[in-house]
């Protein structure tokens, strides 16, 4: 940031650490320069719109990742993550649609569970568990209210290093896992990274 204050990448950078911090607000007005310096990159409105999420403002967060789909039309995580926006907005049809370009297993198991398509929900975290992606299947488990075996996964993510946690901050106000984040293991889970509560 000294050597180059107004470098879209660099504010990108920081906007991500903060992000992995928990520090939404300071991570969204940094990627707000970010566009204003580099508007035609989509993954400057990903971010601030997962920041715009993340502090429960769900229609920006929609809005900017159109923006980003508008960019890149073909950007499979644009979609996915506009495919969990939706979810969280209740909007199952369109969010399943967005999810079925990716085919995202655990969106997919996801808005399956939301949908009441159980079935279908099952198989999906079944194939996502065989990707050795337990982060993601932590997150299915957490959605699906069954905290046991979500925190068995997260502790296996922890002990295989899985990249994932680089976003767990994100569990404590994502919507979608609200009873997660409030449960007591979750907070000693979060001194365990070093992360602060």
């Amino acid at each position: 940031m000294r050597l180059e204050p107004r470098s879209p990448r660099v504010l990108g950078g920081l906007a991500n650490v903060y992000r992995a911090r928990g520090r939404w607000v300071e991570g969204a007005r940094l990627l707000e320069i970010a566009i204003s310096l580099d508007p035609l990159n989509p993954d400057w409105h990903l971010v601030l719109s997962w920041m715009q999420y993340s502090t429960g403002n769900l229609r920006d967060a929609e809005t900017e990742i159109r923006k980003a789909i508008e960019i890149s039309p073909t950007n499979e995580r644009a979609h996915r993550w506009l495919g969990h926006v939706l979810l969280a907005e209740g909007k199952l049809d369109a969010a399943l649609a967005e999810m079925q370009q990716d085919q995202s297993n655990r969106d997919l198991a996801l808005v399956y569970y939301a949908m009441g398509r159980r079935a279908e929900s099952d198989a999906a975290l079944a194939k996502l568990m065989d990707q050795d992606k337990p982060c993601a299947v932590a997150v299915v488990y957490a959605y699906r209210r069954q905290l046991d075996q979500a925190f068995t996964w997260l502790e296996r993510a922890y002990g295989e290093r899985d990249t994932a946690l680089v976003g767990l901050k994100g569990f404590q106000v994502d919507p979608l896992l609200k009873n997660f984040a409030h449960d007591p293991r979750f907070a000693a889970f979060l001194r365990k990274m070093n992360l602060p509560e």
